[in-house]
């Protein structure tokens, strides 16, 4: 369980993105967080495991929270991509030679493994870092808008990671991807007037997120038509 005490978050250009928000979000299911751009999605995740603070309120963590999927700031660049998964796995009290050999060869890395980070390509990166995810004993995995990245058959490679290990564990999506959501959870939030409304059924988290873009998307024609039209003809 994750309880989130009198939550409120206001960034730094004074925007406020969550405001006053209390709940109990489960750690043990597939919990999908729908929200369109801008709405808070990768605050909210970075707050769960305490990358990011409140500016109000506090969260408790009654579960053992991963760092989100594919997160890449917590390595060392100067290191090689060996030292930092043996590293990350000693933090996480996980097998630091088990660990490694699983993600040089689910990441398809091989012997560019060896080398330093900062002479890896992004692309290499981000497929150390997705497996490392999945690599690690986690409570509950964090996913800031995709459970993996880069080509469709690495893709599918996390997508089967991700089934693996909620078979065991939960998980907490962050997206405004309909398909990972129909496809990897069960029940799901939308993020709503700055709070967090939770539905049991997945699929009318998905309705209601559904309905609440086409009619942003509405507003937005709207304003925009208004403003486009001649000087005479606005109201």
């Amino acid at each position: 369980m994750i309880q989130l005490h009198r939550v409120t978050f206001t960034g730094q250009d004074g925007h406020t993105l969550f405001d006053d928000v209390s709940l109990e979000m489960p750690s043990d299911r597939r919990v999908a967080v729908l929200g369109g751009k801008w709405s808070g999605k990768s605050t909210l995740v970075q707050m769960l495991c305490g990358l990011v603070k409140p500016s109000h309120g506090y969260v408790d963590r009654f579960a053992r929270l991963s760092f989100p999927g594919g997160f890449l700031r917590g390595f060392r660049p100067a290191h090689t991509g060996r030292h930092n998964v043996m590293f990350a796995a000693k933090i996480y009290g996980a097998d630091p030679d088990e660990v490694f050999e699983f993600v040089r060869h689910v990441s398809g890395l091989g012997d560019k493994i060896e080398i330093h980070m900062r002479l890896m390509t992004p692309q290499d990166r981000a497929r150390l870092s997705y497996v490392l995810t999945y690599a690690l004993p986690f409570d509950t995995y964090l996913f800031d808008n995709s459970i993996g990245a880069i080509d469709p058959e690495f893709r599918a490679r996390c997508e089967a990671m991700f089934e693996a290990r909620t078979r065991t564990a939960g998980a907490i999506v962050a997206t405004a991807n309909v398909r990972v959501v129909r496809q990897h959870c069960d029940c799901g939030y939308v993020i709503r007037n700055k709070g967090l409304v939770f539905y049991n059924d997945v699929m009318e988290a998905i309705s209601v997120f559904e309905s609440d873009q086409a009619a942003a998307a509405s507003v937005a024609s709207e304003e925009e038509a208004a403003f486009l039209a001649p000087e005479g003809a606005r109201v």
